[in-house]
């Protein structure tokens, strides 16, 4: 809550329902590919997640830890924070917007 006024909202990518079981997979991203290659548990509820970029005039990695949540248990993190969720912006429920508690 300290970050947004309470007037304000916040927008929140959050990863898909099959992100950590659907791997590996790959699929365009601007003039390029994006690939998830690894998935792997490191401690219970925490992942690892690999992912490759490739561009025709770069390529890059990035491994970074992941913790998938249910949709009641982001929800539930959500509202700690001070917060409602206002809407689920796309289909595949990875964009979300959330407002302060009390928002006018």
């Amino acid at each position: 809550m300290r970050h947004v006024k309470p007037e304000g909202i916040v927008l929140i990518q959050r990863e898909g329902r099959d992100w950590h079981d659907n791997v590996p997979r790959s699929g365009p991203i601007a003039d390029g590919v994006v690939r998830v290659t690894r998935s792997d548990e490191v401690r219970p509820g925490v992942r690892s997640v690999h992912v490759e970029y490739d561009f025709p005039d770069a390529r890059w990695t990035h491994t970074f830890l992941s913790r998938p949540l249910s949709r009641e248990a982001f929800e539930a993190l959500v509202a700690e924070a001070g917060m409602t969720v206002d809407a689920y912006l796309n289909a595949d429920m990875t964009w979300v917007r959330c407002l302060p508690r009390g928002h006018p």
